[in-house]
């Protein structure tokens, strides 16, 4: 198998991306919640970074390691123990708004699709 290059590789993903966002449905929507929040608060607060956005990165998978380059602060968390998404303890601030809605997409699209009962 010939060894891709990796910006033609980060392209084609990006592409992908793109494609799914554009489709608008709650899928598109959930992945955009999540992407958007991956930043972080913009203020500098590095306590409130570690609190939620570390953590959202590793929840999803992301990796702080040799060897990878994100230039990103991660935590290694499981989705479900994700700090709480509310407005108490972050504030009602704009970065509040996002981590809560990226929460709630993740915990949307890890659940176990419900059984539909049989006549």
């Amino acid at each position: 198998m010939p060894k891709i290059d990796p910006l033609t590789e980060a392209r084609e993903t990006l592409k992908e991306v793109v494609r799914m966002l554009n489709k608008g449905n709650e899928g598109s929507r959930a992945l955009w919640l999540v992407l958007t929040a991956l930043r972080g608060p913009d203020d500098g607060d590095l306590n409130l970074k570690a609190r939620t956005t570390a953590r959202l990165r590793g929840a999803i998978g992301l990796r702080e390691s040799p060897g990878t380059y994100i230039g990103a602060h991660v935590i290694k968390t499981k989705r479900e123990e994700l700090p709480e998404a509310d407005y108490g303890p972050l504030g009602t601030g704009h970065f509040a708004t996002h981590y809560i809605m990226a929460v709630r997409a993740l915990n949307e699209l890890y659940q176990k699709p419900k059984k539909e009962k049989k006549l």
